[in-house]
């Protein structure tokens, strides 16, 4: 029986976390453009450096009558999915933060600018 080290499981679990949240990016994409709002991806998932302990980083700009569905969307998903989530909601976010992290965001939704 051969025994899987601990490097090589950290490698497992950081390709199945980074192929959930190519598969997230997918869904999120349709639910924005069908649901007139947007999704900014930012953190690992955004710049393609996901590790086994990543989680998935978004904010969610959708008008305040459809933040909380497209809120229970993607954490229903990410349960599905079995990808930590660290979901913000983008009228909250300070300016100091848009401008530290607009540069690695990939937006899903509407073609509008960014905050």
């Amino acid at each position: 029986m051969r025994v899987t080290k601990l490097d090589e499981r950290k490698n497992m679990e950081a390709e199945r976390r980074k192929d959930a949240a190519r598969k997230l990016i997918e869904q999120l994409r349709r639910y924005a453009l069908e649901h007139s709002g947007r999704f900014h991806v930012f953190g690992s998932a955004a710049t393609g450096m996901v590790r086994h302990d990543s989680d998935f980083d978004v904010l969610v700009d959708f008008p305040p009558e459809a933040e909380h569905d497209a809120f229970t969307f993607v954490e229903e998903l990410c349960g599905t999915l079995r990808l930590p989530l660290d979901a913000l909601s983008s009228r909250t976010m300070s300016e100091r933060f848009m401008r530290r992290n607009r540069a690695t965001m990939t937006t899903l939704g509407e073609e509008r600018p960014v905050a």
